[in-house]
């Protein structure tokens, strides 16, 4: 049984820690993040190693330099949710990255309609002063917190291994299809 109530957080630690997660992923610091910041039940269904090694790889291609941005438009929904002796909060952010091709000949602006069909029309633009491409995703995550302190983070998006992770209550909230 779950026991669902509504309790308040410190709002300015959650912004703070996630800014602090995200730092250290752009840095590549993975271990060290997913040590942190990452609920143990996620690596249940994906070890810890693995999930390393799929985030190295993406951000590890010699030909393209990727850099992440930290994250902006951060919004806390107004009500976090209680279960049991967790408290969860739903929020929003935005996130640029930016992709730095080696080989120059590449006509980068060409590329954009590419990225546009995965990611969405109006989310890619080239920079010029930076000759790059720069990706903008708009992005829901889940922080949870047994203390009100220390706080995990998990990823919002359409997987069966989502319900694993998350209690119906908190899943509820989501806006998932």
């Amino acid at each position: 049984m779950h026991l669902l109530g509504f309790s308040q957080v410190n709002r300015d630690d959650v912004i703070s820690q996630f800014r602090d997660y995200k730092k250290m992923i752009a840095q590549q610091n993975f271990e060290e993040a997913l040590d942190k910041y990452t609920p143990e039940n996620v690596f249940s269904f994906i070890s810890k190693e693995k999930l390393i090694k799929s985030m190295k790889e993406r951000l590890s291609n010699p030909q393209i330099k990727v850099d992440i941005y930290e994250p902006t438009d951060i919004h806390l929904r107004d009500q976090s949710i209680k279960v049991d002796e967790t408290d969860y909060i739903i929020f929003s952010f935005t996130q640029y990255v930016g992709m730095t091709f080696k080989d120059k000949s590449i006509d980068l602006k060409s590329m954009i309609p590419v990225f546009e069909t995965k990611i969405g029309k109006g989310n890619v633009t080239y920079d010029e002063k930076l000759d790059c491409i720069k990706l903008k995703s708009n992005r829901d995550m889940v922080a949870s917190s047994k203390d009100g302190k220390n706080w995990k983070f998990i990823m919002v998006y359409q997987s069966p291994h989502l319900r694993k992770v998350l209690p119906k209550e908190v899943l509820n909230q989501l806006n998932l299809k």
